[in-house]
């Protein structure tokens, strides 16, 4: 097929492009998980861990996940799962190619709307390169954004073909409009067929990201400029933009259903809460202030974090030299429209895609995040491309505009490979946060955390006296001291913390819960079971309190009543792994053949082995001894040998060598059962 000039030029720019933000990104798949919500989405998600099947696709669209409700983004982390397993590189490969098939989006759309291909190239690259996009290609629990964005660019694309195949433009201003209100794409077949492409496009990214809810007024700015749709200054002009409107309508009905949907669901998780004292007034200010931290963060990308500060006050000075910035670019943008059109589209394209995080809501514990400028950041991109290709224009600027924009590209590209590093792990990312933020109390909870984890103890209190010194009361960070404290045998000290939090009713059945945890690793069983009690009676549904408390009754010898609290635990959290494991271990293996059951306990192991991907060999060995149980030896032979070969990959040389026992027990056609005098440990049990 031959190509002409202008098709190998648009193909050349987009292998440009392609490769400038895979170069620019590349490290990020040597990153690895990062521990803020990422085991919420993706390493301990019930839905997410079996992979993708019918059974967790059915789940992602019933289900929400930490008060989002985004069937789309939870099926791409299914789907990584089901090609990955938790290996860290394939989730981060399958963000960045859906940034870089976003670059490549841009572009097209770009071009095809106004033409100029060096313009839209260049609008494209510094969208592929900045900085500020790192947090949402290199965050796995920000899926959300890239892939919403790229629903998001597929809606205006296929927006933007069905008004060349017939929607009305700005020379038939001077028409009639239509006596019916339906969308003009319906006089064309073709127009008809994209338009509602569109539509389905936007749902798309709706439940991907209810981010983009704002989508519709975009497609009115576009309307404006490049599409030239209506211009004020045409007669007729008011009739034409309120048929632009009412051919928006289907548009702003889907965005008012998922704007109720996602603000009750995020109500309902508790993640709406505004700090104490916050009112709307404040609340105002504080827009004016985020709208500065945006836009000098997208000029001058420096001191990025994760998470930035959250403050309780906003100071007036800057709130002043926020309202002036926002107000007076906005009237300039306003000022400029009959001349340069697309500053006032570009501007507004910022302005508005940020309403809905700007801070008149509180969401999360965030006061602004980088992920929240991915798209809104194109309208800035914009105006600053076509700015500097009207300066090209004339000849002797033409050689300095393209040598800046170069040196410009340049920078963003070494300081997005210089932030992605800042990613490669939890502990790097949290450091290099407190290294650029002042007074940032969750990044030191959420940085002692992770040196919890990590075994790191001493570091990990320090932390959570420095948080907590920068918010005193915070009670999910008195519960980490307090857990911390234990872990230093420090048990007094650790139960003084969670006695003072049994004040706040709100927070009382966790703090008794982990009161119960404390008293547990203290010895003291009879005062650990009396704890998880009390944050059962408080709160009946509390999964937790019930699965500690059956493992202490196990751990005494109470395997009747460590079975019913399993049970009942189990009713309201059914798709905890090792929940369903221990229950199924009793179930398959307890010395006294009243609380055997083999077919219960093939069912629960068998569930727990597909929550986790059959890669836990602790869970194969129970689900073994489950088929075992049930007189399935060839199954309970395939389960043993399983768990035994993942042991030995591992590194669990004990756990392979009580797996390689059994496994000659069930060649032998025998179930294993645990010695009469033994009391059952579902933790030690192979």
């Amino acid at each position: 097929m031959h190509l002409t000039k202008n098709m190998r030029r648009r193909i050349l720019i987009g292998v440009m492009l392609g490769g400038l933000t895979l170069a620019a990104f590349w490290p990020v798949v040597y990153n690895d998980f990062i521990s803020y919500d990422a085991a919420s989405y993706v390493t301990e998600n019930p839905q997410v861990l079996p992979g993708l099947t019918w059974r967790q696709a059915g789940l992602a669209f019933r289900t929400s996940c930490l008060g989002n409700w985004h069937p789309l983004t939870m099926l791409s982390h299914m789907l990584d799962v089901q090609l990955f397993g938790l290996k860290a590189g394939g989730h981060h490969l399958t963000s960045l190619l859906l940034h870089t098939a976003n670059t490549l989006l841009l572009f097209l759309l770009l071009l095809r709307l106004t033409g100029a291909a060096w313009r839209s190239a260049l609008a494209a690259a510094l969208f592929a390169l900045h900085p500020l996009h790192v947090e949402s290609v290199a965050w796995v629990a920000e899926r959300k954004d890239v892939l919403s964005a790229f629903f998001f660019l597929l809606t205006l694309l296929a927006y933007a073909r069905s008004a060349e195949c017939g929607l009305p433009s700005a020379e038939s201003n001077a028409a009639p409009a239509p006596r019916s209100p339906q969308p003009a794409s319906a006089f064309h077949p073709l127009a008809s067929t994209f338009y509602l492409l569109a539509l389905a496009c936007f749902a798309l990214a709706l439940m991907s990201k209810a981010m983009v809810v704002t989508l519709p007024c975009i497609l009115l700015l576009l309307d404006y400029w490049p599409l030239r749709r209506f211009q004020p200054s045409a007669p007729r002009w008011i009739s034409t933009l309120r048929r632009l409107i009412l051919e928006k309508l289907p548009f702003f009905a889907l965005a008012a259903i998922f704007t109720a949907v996602a603000f009750m669901l995020l109500r309902q998780a508790g993640a709406t809460r505004e700090l104490p004292g916050v009112e709307w007034g404040d609340r105002l200010v504080r827009v004016f202030v985020c709208y500065e931290h945006y836009l000098a963060k997208t000029i001058w990308p420096a001191g990025l974090a994760l998470p930035y500060p959250r403050l309780a006050e906003v100071p007036l000075g800057p709130a002043l030299v926020g309202a002036v910035v926002v107000i007076g670019l906005s009237l300039a943008a306003v000022w400029l429209a009959r001349r340069r059109p697309y500053a006032p589209v570009g501007w507004f394209w910022f302005v508005g895609m940020l309403v809905p995080v700007i801070g008149l809501v509180g969401v999360g514990a965030q006061a602004v995040a980088d992920r929240y400028t991915y798209l809104p950041s194109i309208g800035l991109f914009v105006v600053a491309s076509w700015g500097l290709g009207e300066i090209a224009c004339r000849p002797r600027l033409r050689l300095p505009v393209i040598g800046a924009s170069v040196l410009v590209l340049a920078a963003l590209l070494l300081a997005t490979r210089a932030q992605v590093r800042h990613w490669r792990n939890s502990e790097a990312l949290f450091r290099h946060t407190l290294a650029v933020t002042d007074v940032n109390p969750l990044a030191h909870s959420l940085l002692a955390n992770v040196l919890a984890e990590a075994g790191e103890l001493e570091a990990a209190e320090a932390h959570c006296r420095e948080a907590l010194r920068l918010m005193p009361g915070a009670a999910e960070t008195e519960m980490l001291y307090a857990r911390v404290l234990a872990r230093r045998n420090k048990f007094e000290e650790a139960i003084e913390v969670l006695l003072r939090l049994m004040r706040h009713s709100s927070v009382a059945p966790e703090a008794h819960f982990n009161l119960g945890v404390v008293f547990s690793e203290k010895g003291d069983a009879s005062r650990a079971m009396d704890s998880y009690r009390q944050a059962l009676r408080l709160k009946p549904d509390f999964a937790a309190a019930y699965f500690g408390l059956a493992g202490l009754l196990a751990r005494q010898g109470d395997t009747a009543a460590a079975i019913e609290q399993y049970q009942q635990g189990l009713r309201w959290q059914p798709d905890l792994p090792d929940a369903l494991n221990n229950l199924a271990w009793i179930r398959a293996a307890s010395s006294n053949p009243a609380f055997r059951n083999g077919e219960e306990a093939v069912r629960l192991a068998r569930r727990a082995c597909e929550l986790t991907g059959h890669r836990r060999p602790l869970l194969l060995g129970t689900l073994a001894a489950a088929c075992a149980e049930a007189g399935r030896f060839e199954e309970a032979i395939a389960a043993a040998q399983k768990a035994r070969d993942l042991a030995q990959a591992s590194g669990q040389n004990e756990l392979a060598q009580k797996n390689e026992a059994l496994l000659k027990l069930y060649q032998s056609r025998r179930p294993y059962h645990e010695p009469a005098e033994s009391s059952p440990n579902p933790a030690a049990h192979p």
